[in-house]
C-alpha cells in the first residue's frame, strides 16, 4: 500500500487529522487506512478505514500579518515561501474488521501521532464494501458503485421487505430514477422476480410497462362507497359537520350502512327525508332542498362505479410489478381511500399467510408527505378524515414482520410527530421528571433549531434514558433530540386498573400483550381491557386498561432516542416514536435544506455532522446510503446505476419553446387565411 500521510496531534476517536505527504493528493470522500493502534501486527494486520471530509493548505508565510499577504497586495509574485506549504486532511474513522469476532467495529482508541496513513488497495476495499458482506439469505441487487474505486454496492431486497427503505432528496436529484431502475433491474436479475406495488402519484412509472409491469388506474381499486366514513361524505359534499344539514348527512350515511343499502345519492336522500321528520318542518324542508342540490352538484363520487373493482392480492400474484397510476385526476380523497384499502388488504393478507410463508411484497409510496403530512406542512385533501395516515403509520410499524416492506419516497423528510403533553413524566436516572422540566434543563447545553412554531434541541452532552427492548430486557438509549411544539392537539388519557396512567396523542405507539405476544399499536387503537407494557419495580409487567378519556392541549413535547423507545408516565409505560426510524435502510440524495438534512441525520441511528457535509454537494444520481439493507457496514457514498428514466417531460424547456413558436406561426397563417 502507498503511504499518503502522517497523523497529527489533536486527533480523537471521532476525528482524525493528518498531514499529506509532499507530492501526494487526497480527495473529499476518499478512503484511507491507518494501522489499528492496539490490534495491528505483522502476522495479524488490522487496518482502520478512514474517509476524508475536508482538506486545506497551510502556509505560515501566507498568514495575516506575514510577508506573503503584503507581497500579494503589491502584485509581487511571492513564491519563496511555497516550499514550506503543506496540506492537512480531516477524516472520520469508519471502523475496522475484527478478524477474531468476524465483525466490523468502531475505533476504540486514539491513534498515536506520526502514525502512517495509507492509500488502500481496491481488493481490500472490496472486501469491506462489496460481495464479502453478502449472506446466503439475502436478495442482493447491485444498485451502483462507490464514488471512488468503482466498487459495486448491493441492496438487500429481503431486508427492505422486512424493515423498509426510506428515500429522500430534492427534485431532480435522482430519487425516482433510482426506484425505476431498482424495480426494472430486479425483474431482469431474479427468477422468480420480487413483487412490487407502486403508488405512482405523477405517472412517472409507466416506463416500467416496457419491461413487463402492468399499469392500472387507481380507480380500478377504488372500493365501494360503503367503506366511506360518514364524516368523509360530509367533507366531500362541502358541508360543515357542525351544521344541521351536516349532521343530517352523517346520520343518514350511518343509517344507510346499517340497513345494508348501497350508498348512492338516491338512497342517501331517501333516508335523510325519513330522518328529517324529527326536525321542525321549516328546517327539514330547507335542509333537504339544500342536500338535494348538493348531491346533484357534488355527489358524483357516490354514484355507482362503472369499472369493475380489481383485487390487489390477485394482481400481486399475477404480475411481478403492479403500477397504480394516480395522475389521471386530482381527486385526492378518492386516491387516499384507494390507498388506505390497498394497504389494509395487503397487510391483512400478509398476516393471514404468515405461517404458510407464501406471500411477500414491497410497496413503493411516491410523495409520501401527501399521505402522512407533518402538521406544519400544507395538507392537501383529507388524509386524516379518510384515515389513510393512520393506516399508513400502523402498517409501516407492523408489516415488516410479515414480509411486507415499504419504500417511502419524499422530497421533504418529515420531522418526528410530537406526542406527549408538558406534565408527562420521563424516567431519568431512577426518578420521574416532567418532560417540560427536562426540556428546559437540556436547553442550557443544546444546539437549538426553530422551525415555525416548533423548537428542537440537540444535546451537546450525552443523556441516556432506559427502555425495554424486543427481548423484554431493560436497556439504555441515548437521547438524540427533544422537541416542543405550540399547537392544539388531541390527547388520550389512558388509565389502568392498578391506578397508573399515560397521556399521549392518538398516533403515538404503545406496546400491548396480544395472544401472548408483545405488539406495537397506535394509542388510538387501545381499548378497555387491553394490557399495555410497562416497567414495575425494575421488571417488565402489563397493566389492564380501565378507561380512556380525551382532552385538548396547546403544547406537546417528544423525545428522539437511538432506540426510538422510552419509558413515560406514572406507570413507566413503554412508548415509541419516529416514522423515518421505522425504516432500517436509508438512501439520501441531494438535500440543500438544513432542516431536511437534520431530519435524516438526527432521527436515524447514523447521526453525525460529517454526513451533513456530503448531502448538499451530492451530484445527480449520487446518494448517501446506510442501514441493514446496504452491504457497506457504514454510511457509503455511491453513484446509483441508471439505465432508464421516469416518464417526465420528453424535451427540455428550450426545445418546447421552439415547438410552441412553430405552432404559433401555423396558427397565425390559419387566422390570416380566414380573414
Amino acid at each position: 500500500m502507498k503511504q499518503i500521510g502522517r497523523i497529527l496531534s489533536g486527533s480523537t476517536i471521532d476525528e482524525i487529522y493528518f498531514v499529506v505527504l509532499k507530492g501526494k493528493k487526497v480527495r473529499i470522500g476518499g478512503y484511507y487506512l491507518i494501522e489499528h493502534p492496539l490490534k495491528h501486527s505483522l502476522t495479524h494486520p488490522c487496518y482502520v478505514l478512514l474517509r476524508v471530509f475536508d482538506s486545506y493548505p497551510y502556509n505560515p508565510e501566507m498568514k495575516i500579518g506575514s510577508a506573503g499577504p503584503l507581497a500579494g497586495s503589491r502584485g509581487i509574485n511571492f513564491i519563496h515561501g511555497k516550499h514550506i506549504e503543506y496540506f492537512v486532511a480531516l477524516a472520520e474513522p469508519l471502523g475496522y474488521y475484527d478478524n477474531e469476532n468476524k465483525k466490523f467495529r468502531s475505533l476504540e482508541t486514539v491513534p498515536s501521532t506520526w502514525a502512517l496513513v495509507y492509500e488502500p488497495s481496491k481488493e481490500l476495499l472490496n472486501k469491506l464494501l462489496g460481495k464479502g458482506n453478502l449472506n446466503k439469505d439475502g436478495v442482493y441487487l447491485p444498485i451502483g458503485k462507490t464514488v471512488s474505486f468503482d466498487i459495486p454496492i448491493y441492496l438487500d431486497l429481503g431486508a427492505v421487505a422486512k424493515g423498509h427503505l426510506f428515500i429522500a432528496g430534492m427534485t431532480r436529484s435522482g430519487k425516482s430514477s433510482f426506484v425505476v431502475n431498482m424495480i426494472k433491474n430486479s425483474m431482469e436479475t431474479f427468477d422468480p422476480p420480487p413483487r412490487f406495488v407502486v403508488l405512482d402519484r405523477r405517472g412517472e412509472y409507466g416506463v416500467l410497462s416496457r419491461f413487463g409491469a402492468k399499469v392500472f388506474s387507481y380507480r380500478c381499486f377504488l372500493p365501494k362507497n360503503e367503506v366511506l366514513e360518514p364524516y368523509v361524505v360530509v367533507d366531500r359534499l362541502g358541508l360543515n359537520k357542525n351544521t344541521s344539514v351536516g349532521k343530517l348527512v352523517r346520520d343518514s350515511v350511518i343509517e344507510v350502512l346499517n340497513r345494508k343499502m348501497e350508498l348512492t345519492p338516491k338512497n342517501l336522500l331517501t333516508v335523510a327525508s325519513e330522518l328529517s321528520y324529527s326536525m321542525s318542518k321549516r328546517n327539514s324542508e330547507k335542509d333537504l332542498d339544500y342536500l338535494e342540490w348538493t348531491l346533484k352538484v357534488k355527489g358524483g363520487f357516490l354514484k355507482k362505479k362503472k369499472e369493475k373493482e380489481l383485487d390487489i392480492i390477485e394482481m400481486i400474484y399475477k404480475e411481478p410489478v403492479v403500477v397504480i397510476d394516480y395522475s389521471l385526476d386530482s381527486n385526492l380523497d378518492d386516491q387516499y381511500i384507494t390507498t388506505r384499502e390497498i394497504i389494509k388488504k395487503i397487510v391483512r393478507y400478509g398476516i393471514k399467510r404468515r405461517k404458510e410463508g407464501d406471500f411477500a411484497v414491497i410497496l413503493v409510496v411516491e410523495e409520501a408527505q401527501y399521505f402522512i403530512p407533518e402538521k406544519t406542512a400544507p395538507i392537501l385533501g383529507s388524509p386524516s378524515a379518510t384515515k389513510v395516515d393512520k393506516v399508513f403509520i400502523e402498517a409501516i410499524s407492523q408489516a415488516g414482520g410479515y414480509n411486507i416492506g415499504f419504500v417511502v419516497v419524499t422530497q421533504r423528510p418529515a420531522y418526528v410527530s410530537k406526542c406527549v403533553p408538558e406534565h408527562t413524566e420521563i424516567i431519568l436516572q431512577d426518578k420521574l421528571v416532567p418532560i417540560k422540566e427536562l426540556f428546559e434543563e437540556v436547553k442550557q447545553y443544546s444546539e437549538r433549531v426553530k422551525v415555525g412554531n416548533e423548537e428542537i434541541l440537540f444535546p451537546s452532552r450525552q443523556l441516556t434514558l432506559p427502555y425495554i427492548n424486543k427481548e423484554l430486557a431493560v436497556k439504555e438509549a441515548v437521547v438524540q433530540a427533544l422537541m416542543k411544539k405550540k399547537e392544539k392537539n388531541l390527547v388520550l388519557d389512558i388509565e389502568t386498573k392498578d391506578g397508573f396512567r399515560i397521556e399521549c396523542t392518538p398516533k403515538h405507539k404503545l406496546y400491548i400483550l396480544s395472544r401472548n405476544q408483545v405488539k406495537e399499536t397506535l394509542a388510538s387503537n387501545v381499548k378497555k381491557g387491553m394490557k399495555i407494557l410497562r416497567l414495575k419495580n425494575s421488571e417488565v409487567s402489563f397493566s389492564e386498561v380501565e378507561k380512556i378519556n380525551e382532552r385538548r392541549v396547546k403544547i406537546v413535547y417528544d423525545l428522539q432516542t437511538t432506540s426510538n423507545r422510552y419509558l413515560a408516565g406514572e406507570g413507566y409505560f413503554l412508548v415509541h416514536n419516529s416514522v423515518i426510524s421505522q425504516c432500517n435502510t436509508v438512501l439520501c440524495f441531494r438535500l440543500k435544506s438544513g432542516n431536511d438534512q437534520d431530519a435524516v441525520i438526527r432521527y436515524t441511528e447514523y447521526g453525525g455532522n460529517y454526513m451533513k457535509r456530503y448531502l448538499s454537494g451530492l451530484a445527480t444520481h449520487e446518494a448517501l446510503g446506510f442501514g441493514l439493507g446496504i452491504t457497506a457496514p457504514f454510511p457509503i457514498l455511491l453513484e446509483t446505476k441508471v439505465d432508464v428514466f421516469p416518464e417526465k417531460a420528453s424535451q427540455p424547456a428550450s426545445e418546447a419553446w421552439k415547438k410552441m413558436a412553430e405552432q404559433r406561426r401555423e396558427l397565425l397563417k390559419v387566422t390570416s387565411v380566414k380573414v
